[in-house]
């Protein structure tokens, strides 16, 4: 609409002796279709994967931005009296104010622009406190095409009547809009509720603005006197309680921009939101056009530092923290940013330091408090007393509780947005998330707004509503530290960061950055990956035709039941010493038994024959993962397969065939379970059998969902409500029996798609569960509890830093690889993701604790557009240095150009000079390498008895793939088979450590193996230019050790617990 129109329509000039009321017509317009919110109720907006994944998922409170946008166009109708209007302003000048007024509206009535300007500028001059006047010279200069003007002297009238009433602030602020002074309009709306805090309206415009412009940091007192006011919804509670992500959409900073593209401040939030999707590099660049334009806009240059670090450059931050603006050190990313250099160069103290610094200014900011936890834990330990270890593991009990508390709330925020933001239930979940954190304003508010849901109501509203107004009768801060002992913590005695180059600094400081060091700098001897080699070997294998087909539904629609695929597993189940395997098989009908039936296929020395249905292990249920294990300790693998629908046991018989004893299960619930592994939790000596489950099984699961331009697709997994994982304790006699509750008890759940289990820490069992869009999951035993009643597991990913990423952000994980990535003697994680995300490299980097260090290796951009699902790490040329393997595809296809594509790439990752990974170029290797597929499941296996690791992947509408490793290398190999006689006979959590290659080695025997999946349980190591291993010891999972001494390479051995002497099983 013309500019001048709005302003006629919306300003009425007619005086009635006491001033116009600016605002009668306006008055009639939703108040809150201007507040310029723009909000994409999108609840997983912080992944651009969910743009792509699941489509447009937006909750509405889109609004319209009432500004003006053209003026009238050049040589609108002048009054024909044209002399008259001259003669009238030569007569202006000499007239009285009343006279001066006159004029004015006798001009402004002829649509006279070009005569009125004049009369208004010396109407003003004679009286500049008149906001009427202002007013209406603010509409003669809008029809006359200066709305800069126009809007200068709409703000000027706001002023001088005192910012009363709302709708003349309202009018200013429009018209600041219109020509893109956005920080224009957010001055004058904070001047305006200084002077009337009365005005709510204005303060929930303010708040939108704030949003915009990423100056989230001002939003709380606001936030806190809506919610004083009564004045908000969810739309505003959804857009403003979790904070981990940018909840605002760029599109409305564009067009500022493009009306005012002088004011770079504005590009803040697209900064932000660059950072958000991984491009970091180009959120570099606009905030260095922010700066070279507004070099003292603090705000912008604490986030650019932040660019620093994502991109490991860590020497520039010493010039970056030189140049700092004044109140730079007010900001929380400046804090961060110090806090991830000082970690950087080893000072544990001072990133203490600095992080709690963030911590103050941003209770909420879970980076803050991840950071602080990292720093704390790898601090020195020296001379500390008792008393002082017991303050230092109170401190990281406290910090650590409100980590799993802000991702608790995160958990179930998405759950109550996703779910369409009308189930009670979920909206009491959010705020007694809240009420945990201290936050009881916003609990309070989500309590009553939850009063008005009547889907899935809630027992707990009431009772928690009372204690909440409780809380606040006796504590009214908007972020209350009672009860909230992290926040109590007092780290003022702990050094500040002092930065400087290299060379620049002395004694200590010098020594601590001379010292600090890339622990993950394990560097190939042999530099060059042309002997390194993959060859596709299904069909020479036999293979044709196994496992097609598994996903028959029409990629571009991709029900959610169709994107997991299927998997598969190695196991030598007639002991005949050649490696067979089993592939699952779906296709068919959700909790039916009409899929394709799985295949047992046997190693004959060269090739692969079906022996389906002489084993009896066809079964036809919609097939999900396998677990593969010796359930009754008879010395015979028996398989489990997880299925969604009913889940199957097979014992294997030892002779040649299976009996389905899926009754000994006592489970006769039909669900999604995804991944299973059999493991020794008790420590009695029976296999327990742990599973993971994905989503509720109800009849939209198998249906595709509509985004908002009514176009059917993939559906977001939030949709469905989660199931809870089941663990099964084993007996003596094959029965396994549900002790969910007495292991893991009503915890939340997970969505699990990945398992792996063993001694992860090297000190006792652990089991690993990646969650898609959930935190993932780290259970301990609690106490050892021999016998059959089991102890309690404790759940503990968010403090042993592997429950999020880097970011603490949670993501689509799936595939899990382990192994020691960097050679210090401890197991690391290598955890697959969606697109925009980055599959994780988690390095553990003390016992029992982990730390995203992706980025430090260079392995996350190559991942951002692509989806992981299955993969390993697996060691190509025998030099003990284990690449990474990564099995590709996408859930569906996307009719959108920008999202990846459905097939795509196999990956796969190697050591480069400098320490860090590089992605192999595997082209050259043949059709399967240089075509894309979807991938899924993967698991590694050595098909053809020559002690190198082959790899084996299932895909969605394609037959499995055997991948054998054919690279030229000279290397010789070891292998160990585990039998374990004091615990369960596959020795889950045995750990094998020698010597080789000049360094220490070290294996781990494990189950779950990551996505759907079982590796062959067989550890193999390469060990370069060695012919021997020396001081071989196995520590079995209770506690015992074996020491063998010196062997010889190039022999697979067979150790049983408690013989010293191993048996040779092959050589090669």
């Amino acid at each position: 609409m013309n500019a001048g129109k709005v302003l006629q329509r919306s300003i009425v000039f007619e005086s009635n002796g006491g001033g116009n009321d600016v605002g009668n017509d306006v008055g009639n317009i939703d108040r809150q279709s201007l507040t310029l919110l723009r909000l994409s109720m999108n609840p997983v907006s912080f992944h651009a994967k969910f743009s792509m994944r699941w489509g447009s998922v937006c909750f509405a409170a889109r609004v319209f931005i009432g500004v003006f946008l053209v003026l009238l166009l050049v040589g609108c109708r002048r009054d024909s009296s044209s002399a008259e209007s001259t003669s009238n302003l030569a007569e202006s000048r000499s007239s009285s104010p009343v006279d001066l007024r006159a004029q004015l509206r006798s001009f402004m009535q002829a649509r006279d622009w070009e005569a009125a300007r004049p009369v208004a500028r010396q109407a003003i001059l004679a009286n500049p406190n008149d906001p009427d006047l202002l007013t209406d010279a603010a509409k003669v200069f809008g029809f006359g095409g200066q709305a800069r003007q126009a809007a200068e002297m709409l703000v000027e009238a706001a002023r001088v009547a005192d910012y009363r009433p709302a709708s003349r602030v309202d009018f200013a602020v429009r018209a600041l809009i219109e020509v893109g002074d956005l920080y224009g309009a957010i001055e004058l709306l904070e001047s305006a509720l200084d002077a009337a805090p009365e005005h709510v309206e204005l303060r929930r415009v303010l708040v939108g603005f704030l949003g915009e412009a990423e100056r989230t940091e001002k939003i709380p007192p606001h936030f806190m006197r809506l919610i004083q006011d009564r004045s908000f919804d969810f739309p505003l509670l959804v857009s403003l309680t979790e904070t981990s992500s940018r909840r605002f959409a760029v599109d409305t900073i564009e067009l500022i921009l493009k009306r005012n593209p002088t004011d770079h401040r504005s590009k803040l939030g697209q900064a932000s939101s660059m950072i958000a999707e991984g491009n970091i590099p180009a959120a570099a660049r606009v905030l260095e056009e922010i700066l070279e334009n507004h070099p003292d806009f603090a705000p912008a240059h604490a986030l650019y530092g932040r660019t620093w670090v994502l991109q490991r450059q860590f020497e520039e931050i010493v010039n970056w923290n030189d140049t700092a603006p004044p109140g730079t050190t007010s900001y929380c990313d400046y804090w961060l940013t110090v806090a991830d250099w000082a970690a950087h160069y080893d000072r544990m103290d001072e990133a203490a330091r600095a992080y709690w610094q963030a911590t103050r200014l941003d209770p909420n900011r879970s980076l803050a408090w991840s950071g602080l936890s990292h720093a704390i834990r790898a601090g020195t330990t020296d001379d500390i007393s008792a008393s002082g270890e017991h303050e230092r593991a109170e401190m990281l009990r406290a910090i650590d509780e409100r980590i799993v508390n802000l991702l608790e709330l995160r958990k179930r925020y998405y759950s109550f947005n996703v779910g369409n933001r009308v189930s009670q239930s979920d909206a009491v979940a959010v705020a007694e998330s809240l009420w945990k954190l201290g936050r009881y304003w916003e609990a309070e508010a989500w309590t009553a707004s939850a009063t008005s849901l009547t889907d899935s109501p809630s027992s707990q509203l009431a009772g928690l509503r009372t204690q909440i107004l409780a809380a606040l009768q006796n504590d009214r801060r908007w972020q209350s530290d009672t009860g909230q002992v992290a926040l109590t913590l007092d780290l003022s005695d702990f050094p500040l960061p002092t930065l400087h180059k290299r060379g620049e600094a002395n004694g200590s400081n010098q020594s601590s950055l001379a010292n600090a060091h890339d622990r993950s700098a394990v560097i190939p001897e042999n530099l060059s990956t042309e002997h390194l080699q993959l060859v596709e070997q299904s069909d020479q294998w036999g293979l044709t035709g196994i496992g097609a087909n598994n996903n028959p539904g029409d990629a571009k629609l991709a029900a959610l039941i169709r994107s997991t695929g299927a998997g598969g597993g190695a196991i030598d189940y007639d002991l005949d010493g050649y490696c067979d395997f089993v592939v699952m098989n779906a296709g068919g009908t959700m909790l039916e038994l009409d899929s394709m039936p799985n295949d047992l296929m046997r190693n004959v020395g060269h090739r692969f024959t079906k022996v389906t249905d002489s084993a009896g292990v066809g079964d036809r249920g919609f097939g999900q993962g396998i677990a593969i294990g010796d359930y009754n300790e008879d010395g015979f693998p028996d398989l489990f397969f997880a299925n969604l629908g009913s889940n199957r046991l097979l014992r294997n018989n030892g002779d040649g065939t299976f009996t389905e004893c899926s009754d000994q299960l006592n489970d006769d619930e039909r669900q999604w379970t995804s991944s299973a592994a059999f493991v020794d939790v008790n420590d009695d000596g029976i296999s327990d059998l742990l599973t993971t489950n994905y989503c509720a099984t109800v009849d939209s699961l198998s249906k595709g969902c509509f985004d908002d331009s009514g176009q059917e697709g993939p559906c977001h997994p939030l949709r469905f409500p989660a199931r809870k994982d089941q663990f099964f304790v084993g007996s003596g006699n094959g029965e396994f029996r549900d002790v969910s509750k007495q292991w893991i008890g009503n915890g939340s759940t997970g969505r699990g798609l990945g398992i792996l289990a063993g001694t992860l820490d090297n000190e006792g069992l652990g089991i690993l569960i990646a969650n898609d869009m959930s935190a993932n999951f780290y259970f301990t035993p609690q106490v050892s509890a021999r016998g059959d009643e089991p102890g309690r597991l404790s759940e503990s990913a968010a403090a042993r830093g592997v429950a999020v990423d880097g970011r603490t952000m949670t993501q689509a994980s799936m595939g899990i690889a382990a192994s020691d990535f960097d050679g210090d003697g401890d197991l690391d994680f290598y955890m697959t993701g969606f697109a925009q995300e980055y599959n994780i490299l988690y390095e553990q980097i003390s016992a029992g604790y982990w730390r995203d260090q992706t980025g430090r290796l260079k392995l996350d951009l190559p991942t951002l557009s692509t989806v992981g699902f299955g993969t390993q790490a697996i060691d190509l040329d025998g030099d003990g240095i284990d690449e990474i393997a990564v099995a590709n595809g996408h859930i569906g296809e996307f009719p959108d150009p920008t999202v990846p594509r459905y097939e795509q790439p196999f990956q796969i990752f190697r050591r480069g000079s400098q320490g860090d990974f590089a992605l192999l170029d595997d082209d050259p290797w043949g059709t399967y390498f240089n075509t894309p597929h979807v991938g899924r499941a993967m698991w590694r296996m050595d098909v053809n008895h020559d002690g190198r690791g082959d790899l084996m992947i299932t895909h969605n509408a394609e037959q499995v793939r055997l991948l054998v490793n054919q690279s030229d290398d000279d290397s010789h190999r070891i292998a160990f088979r585990l039998v374990a006689t004091e615990s369960s006979r596959d020795a889950i959590g045995a750990i094998v450590r020698f010597q080789a290659d000049g360094r220490a080695r070290t294996l781990w025997q494990l189950a779950g193996d990551g996505y759907l999946c079982s590796n062959e349980r067989t550890l193999r190591a390469g060990l370069g230019s060695d012919d021997e291993v020396t001081n071989v010891t196995i520590t079995w999972s209770d506690g015992s050790v074996t020491e063998l001494g010196t062997l010889a390479a190039d022999v697979e051995y067979l150790v049983v617990q408690g013989q010293t002497l191993p048996y040779e099983l092959k050589q090669w």
